[in-house]
């Protein structure tokens, strides 16, 4: 599994979409490190 440290960019596929939501490939910013996230 790819490590995510928080205050990085990565580019997530956003597909698919409803409305006028942005699409495609997106720059994303992890605010969050995957330690938190077990615990939600």
């Amino acid at each position: 599994m790819t490590q995510l440290a928080r205050g990085e960019i990565w580019f997530a596929n956003l597909n698919p979409v409803k409305g006028h939501e942005q699409s495609g490939k997106r720059p994303c910013l992890i605010t969050a490190v995957p330690a938190a996230m077990r615990y939600t």
